[in-house]
């Protein structure tokens, strides 16, 4: 079976970058279980990002 037509460059387009950001969140969320100083500033930012996907959303209504 050839893989190479499983996974087109345009599938590859949208699971890298998601991948990439799935990675990196962990790796913060791993750190902030750990370090006391970077838990706060970590849940600030993403709420922040939280309510601006909100915002997003609701404004393309």
């Amino acid at each position: 079976m050839d893989y190479s037509e499983l996974v087109t460059p345009q599938m590859l387009e949208i699971l890298l970058p998601t991948l990439g950001f799935s990675i990196v969140m962990n790796v913060l969320l791993l750190a902030a279980l750990f370090f006391r100083s970077l838990r706060g500033w970590l849940f600030g930012q993403v709420y922040t990002y939280w309510l601006s996907l909100r915002m997003t959303a609701r404004s393309n209504h």
